[in-house]
C-alpha cells in the first residue's frame, strides 16, 4: 500500500470480522460514514499485527487481507466524495470514535499516527529508507 493511498484507505469500507460486509456504497449520509472509517481502523490493526513496517509504506507487498481492505476503502472515498462530504470532517470523526485504541505494534502504531495526523499527513520514511528519499 503506498503512502498516498494509504490515507484513503484509511476512509474506506471493509468486510466485518463475521463474514457481513459494511458497504458504504449504501450509506447515504455523511454522519454515517465515520462508522465505517473506524470499524476499517480497527480491521487494519487486526491485519497488520506482526507486519513488517514496510507493508504499511508500500515497500513490501500487502498481504491478501491489507489489500482487500485497501480495495474495499475505494468504495468509501468514492462514496464520500460522491456524498460531497468534507474528508477532514470525516478523518476527524474517526479521529474521535478510535481515540481509545492503541497497539503495541510498530506498524499498527504507525497507522493510528497516521490516521491522527489527519487526512494529508505524508508518511515518514521506513526505518530502512534514508530521509529525503522518498
Amino acid at each position: 500500500m503506498s503512502g498516498r493511498s494509504l490515507l484513503a484507505g484509511l476512509l474506506l469500507v471493509l468486510a466485518a470480522c463475521d463474514g457481513e460486509s459494511i458497504d458504504a456504497a449504501k450509506v447515504d449520509t455523511c454522519d454515517d460514514l465515520p462508522a465505517v472509517g473506524i470499524e476499517l481502523v480497527e480491521r487494519y490493526l487486526e491485519a497488520l499485527e506482526g507486519q513488517p513496517i514496510t507493508v504499511l509504506t508500500g515497500r513490501e507487498p500487502a498481504p491478501p487481507e491489507i489489500e482487500e481492505l485497501d480495495a474495499a476503502g475505494a468504495t468509501l472515498d468514492a462514496r464520500a466524495a460522491a456524498l460531497g462530504c468534507d474528508p477532514v470532517a470525516l478523518n476527524a470523526a474517526v479521529v474521535v470514535g478510535i481515540s481509545d485504541l492503541d497497539t503495541e505494534d510498530p506498524a499498527g502504531r504507525l497507522l493510528l499516527e497516521q490516521v491522527r495526523a489527519g487526512v494529508d499527513a505524508p508518511l515518514p520514511p521506513t526505518p530502512t529508507e534514508p530521509p529525503g528519499d522518498g
